[in-house]
């Protein structure tokens, strides 16, 4: 009920060594029954087949008739290397926690995948996505550019027609300032595939750094629309409608957005990203007392990326608490922290600005 589902599928991996279990079940929530359980043995060599089976037998629960691209599409294999296979998925897994930590590990594992199997498209997207993002935030080494220039190239030279090639085209050209660009890729993904999320978020970002607000707003609510379950999606909105001075829009979705956090929180409850963001949503709606004690353990936390310091920064100042924003500040600049564009427009950290040693802070750091 709270998914709004009718049908919910659950099932469970345990892998030992080459040896995988999959038990899978079929839920009818309206009924309150399962429509049917399976398990699977074999080796991951048979991960493809197990997949495929269990699709077409979701289907023949359901009564649904696939076309013939549909089905088509199931019998597609991306690569016939399965450990290539089991590097990527652990790629995504790391890369969705956006820390430096969790990007180079996925870049490693990306790596493996690639030099497996050079035919398999889908490591080449995940790693232009990163390096683009590694750029961003932490290094603004050209070299990083160019390889993921290089290795959306990959990609669409293996499928032209490659949605989260075009994706990481989107993300990119917005990071060095093609917004153009940009926004024509992000366009492309959503012809490519227009009930998924990713292109409209990909226009949000672009008009984002044209410092539209009201036009990114848009794009990131239709993305909201999309997949209701995109954090992301939320936080942009929340964080616009701030820089408009639309608290009530701010506050709104400040609520809309908690219960959806903190669901979250509770499968990943190590995820900084969520806790950080979690944490602005409950000052804007008032419940300090709850923020600062994400706050609090978040600063303690050695292992607390750099960008989830700036982000504590910017809170520190809704609280006008500025002391300890600078000392935040500085503290992400000592661990990689590099975004001096986002440092430079974030009207979050206008309050600072007329302070020496925030003046300082930029003067010992130089955008490239």
């Amino acid at each position: 009920r709270g998914l709004n589902v009718d049908y919910l599928i659950e099932g469970a991996v345990r892998k030992n060594g080459e040896q995988i279990k999959i038990s899978v079940q079929l839920f009818d929530s309206q009924k309150d029954e399962t429509l049917w359980n399976e398990s699977h043995k074999g080796v991951m060599d048979d991960i493809f087949d197990i997949q495929e089976s269990v699709a077409k037998k979701t289907a023949d629960s359901l009564k649904l008739s696939l076309s013939l691209e549909e089905a088509k599409i199931l019998e597609v294999r991306p690569t016939e290397n399965t450990k290539a296979y089991e590097y990527f998925l652990r790629a995504i897994q790391l890369a969705d926690l956006n820390t430096r930590a969790d990007f180079e590990k996925a870049l490693v594992l990306l790596e493996l995948a690639i030099e497996l199997d050079p035919t398999f498209p889908d490591p080449f997207p995940l790693k232009a996505l990163i390096l683009s993002n590694f750029y961003r935030v932490y290094d603004n080494n050209p070299e990083l550019i160019r390889q993921a220039e290089e290795a959306i190239e990959n990609a669409l030279a293996i499928n032209s027609n490659m949605r989260e090639a075009y994706l990481a085209r989107a993300t990119l050209s917005t990071i060095i300032g093609k917004t153009d660009d940009a926004i024509q890729a992000a366009h492309k993904v959503i012809v490519l595939n227009p009930n998924l999320t990713q292109g409209y978020f990909a226009l949000g970002f672009a008009y984002s750094s044209l410092n539209d607000s009201q036009k990114a707003i848009e794009w990131y609510q239709k993305a909201k629309d999309v997949n209701h379950e995109n954090t992301f999606a939320y936080w942009n909105i929340f964080v616009h409608s701030t820089r408009l001075g639309n608290q009530v829009d701010a506050i709104s979705i400040a609520n809309e957005a908690i219960p959806l956090y903190k669901r979250r929180l509770e499968l990943a409850p190590n995820n900084q990203f969520l806790r950080s963001n979690l944490a602005s949503f409950l000052i804007k709606i008032g419940n300090v007392s709850e923020a600062e004690e994400i706050i609090n353990s978040l600063v303690r936390d050695s292992s607390t990326d750099s960008i989830i310091l700036y982000n504590i920064a910017c809170q520190y100042v809704q609280s006008d608490q500025l002391d300890a924003a600078m000392n935040t500040l500085r503290k992400a600049f000592k661990k990689g922290f590099r975004n001096i564009k986002l440092i430079q427009t974030d009207t979050d950290l206008d309050p600072l600005r007329t302070r020496k040693n925030f003046i300082q802070l930029l003067e010992e750091h130089p955008s490239e």
